[in-house]
């Protein structure tokens, strides 16, 4: 498995994609949580046939550094991973 780096919003985000099938499941690292911490053996378990797995590191953890994770403005860091997830998820299913 090869991680790689998908530009999303001016951001580099680090990315893992495992198999090739049509359903496509974007897996999210918890609280400080990263791809090789939260997702090592995980991926494997899932039919590559049958399904794509990306894993990501979320701007500010992991390989998606800089920037560093801004917490500043409350709980809107989450409504920013899900813009930036759903613009990866576009960027990624090309």
């Amino acid at each position: 498995m090869v991680q790689f780096k998908v530009k999303v919003s001016r951001l580099e985000i680090n990315v893992e994609q495992v198999g090739h099938g049509q359903h496509v499941i974007l897996c999210l690292p918890g609280a400080l949580g990263f791809i090789d911490h939260d997702f090592g053996p995980l991926a494997s378990l899932f039919d590559h046939e049958k399904f794509t797995v990306v894993m990501w590191d979320p701007p500010g953890f992991g390989k998606s550094r800089p920037p560093d994770r801004d917490f500043r403005k409350g709980a809107e860091y989450f409504s920013r991973d899900a813009t930036w997830a759903f613009e990866l998820m576009r960027v990624t299913k090309q």
